[in-house]
């Protein structure tokens, strides 16, 4: 009888010290790209954010006149409705000291004119689902208290013609910037820590909510011949500024110029008579056409009794000149 007796041999072999230490290199570098992509994608989500609320606060002073309703330009946003650009932005989500919109009679201003004009605040234009605040994706804060609680961390200066800041009067002020100092709330910096937009970048320019220039000229079109004398009458204009309701008149009465293109029109000039170019801010007007001599409305004659309404339009800054203003006589 012959026995078979079977051995099994198994190897065993276990990680070497160099292999570990190769694997938890490589699984420490896995761990801190995605530690990395994490972090960068919450600052740029920040970094978004911040952009976002940049141009939220830009269409809050000008709206959007890209967009319009019964083809018509849509006028809205804090410069058409008080005439000026914010001083600073608190002025875009709390009243405070500011007018409420309210409609001002014009023969308040000029007695004998009919019709009204509105203006005033009436925000908040910026909103801030329940915070107080509007500040940056980063949540900066500025050093100077005071200078916080208008601003909300953002940095925000004035393009002056005249004046150091912009106050109450629109000459005095062109554009304004308002800027983010980025992740690390200081000036300068790079990538996540640089500041949005670029020093010198406006949130509002000048020629983005203002009509300027020496003189602006009107073409008033007459439905048919005046049969007044036209040296008696004026061409007056509108509209809402700061706190009222704001009268422009022609500087030169209308003198018949066989130059016109059309015996039934009109070109005549606002300027202002000390010089200074004129700065028609965008929003709602009302033009007349007056008669200075008797101080009455034009209807085809200066006898006085005129109930004829204003002529409302609305003036962009990108306006073609002259604007034209149709006054039809009865």
């Amino acid at each position: 009888m012959c026995y078979f007796s079977y051995s099994t041999s198994r190897l065993q072999r276990g990680f070497t010290l160099l292999e570990l230490l190769v694997v938890i290199g490589l699984l420490g570098v896995i761990g801190l790209a995605a530690t990395t992509l994490i972090i960068d994608d919450k600052e740029i989500q920040l970094q978004d954010a911040t952009e976002k609320r940049w141009n939220q606060i830009r269409y809050a002073i000008i709206g959007d006149t890209s967009r319009t309703l019964n083809n018509e330009p849509m006028v809205s946003g804090y410069v058409a409705d008080m005439g000026r650009l914010p001083a600073n932005l608190q002025e875009l989500t709390t009243q405070g000291a500011q007018p409420a919109w309210t409609s001002t009679l014009l023969s308040t201003i000029t007695a004998g004119v009919t019709g009204s004009l509105s203006g005033g605040w009436r925000g908040p234009y910026l909103y801030r689902a329940g915070s107080a605040f509007f500040r940056d994706g980063w949540s900066n804060e500025d050093a100077v208290a005071a200078t916080d609680a208008i601003n909300f961390g953002w940095q925000v200066s004035h393009t002056p013609v005249s004046a150091p800041v912009c106050t109450t009067v629109p000459p005095d002020c062109t554009g304004i910037e308002v800027q983010s100092l980025g992740r690390d709330n200081a000036a300068g910096g790079a990538e996540f820590s640089a500041d949005f937009p670029l020093a010198g970048t406006n949130v509002v320019n000048a020629n983005e909510w203002q009509l300027t220039g020496a003189t602006i000229n009107f073409n008033v079109v007459f439905n048919k011949p005046p049969t007044a004398d036209q040296n008696n009458l004026e061409l007056r204009i509108y509209y809402f500024e700061d706190t009222a309701v704001v009268e422009e008149i022609s500087t030169a009465k209308f003198d018949q110029a066989t130059t016109d293109a059309s015996p039934n029109s009109e070109v005549v000039s606002i300027d202002d008579p000390l010089g200074i170019p004129l700065a028609l801010p965008m929003g709602k007007y009302a033009a007349v056409v007056w008669c200075s001599v008797q101080n009455v409305v034009y209807d085809g004659d200066c006898a006085g009794g005129s109930t004829k309404e204003p002529y409302y339009f609305t003036l962009l800054p990108s306006a073609i000149l002259p604007i034209t203003i149709p006054w039809n006589i009865p």
